[in-house]
């Protein structure tokens, strides 16, 4: 059991993670102004989309992590976004928080997100990170790995190698 505070609003989310389903329980909103009573309105619905595709149980549900995230924000919690190893699934997951914080907190057009997804996949930190790791600019995954991943998780072409390792 884990509980995330926030201070402004007096909320405390507490999260239990049982295996893959994450059940989310909001114990206290106490809200004083309107803009209090605005962002308790939007945690409470970000909690019931994350309720309804936690239940879901679709395979590869990425709709989980982007919610968690976005609640996260709204919140003020600390977060960690990490895969096995720390690189390229971390960074596809990194780099689409970003876009997402771009699009609903700066106006982004949304005509943008794929471009600007793929431009920093492409030049961005991530893909400078891969290359001090090994050396060449390019995350480890490969064609047939590519297509496993989620649409929104799958790194721009020329980005990854496209052969499999025989």
């Amino acid at each position: 059991l884990c509980c995330v505070v926030c201070w402004c609003c007096v909320l405390v989310l507490c999260v239990l993670c049982v295996d893959v389903v994450c059940v989310l329980v909001l114990c206290v909103v106490c809200c004083v102004d309107s803009k209090q009573t605005e962002k308790a309105r939007k945690i409470g619905e970000l909690l019931e989309h994350l309720r309804v595709q936690v239940s879901i149980r679709k395979a590869k549900n990425t709709d989980i992590l982007t919610l968690s995230q976005e609640l996260s924000r709204v919140v003020d919690a600390g977060r960690i976004t990490s895969c096995k190893s720390a690189k390229d699934r971390t960074a596809m997951s990194v780099t689409l928080e970003q876009a997402h914080i771009l699009l609903r907190e700066y106006n982004m057009d949304p005509e943008c997100f794929q471009k600007v997804l793929d431009d920093t996949r492409s030049h961005g930190t991530r893909i400078r990170n891969t290359e001090k790791n090994i050396g060449i600019p390019q995350y480890a995954f490969n064609s047939i790995q590519v297509l496993a991943l989620p649409k929104n998780y799958r790194p721009p072409e020329g980005t990854y190698k496209k052969a499999v390792p025989t």
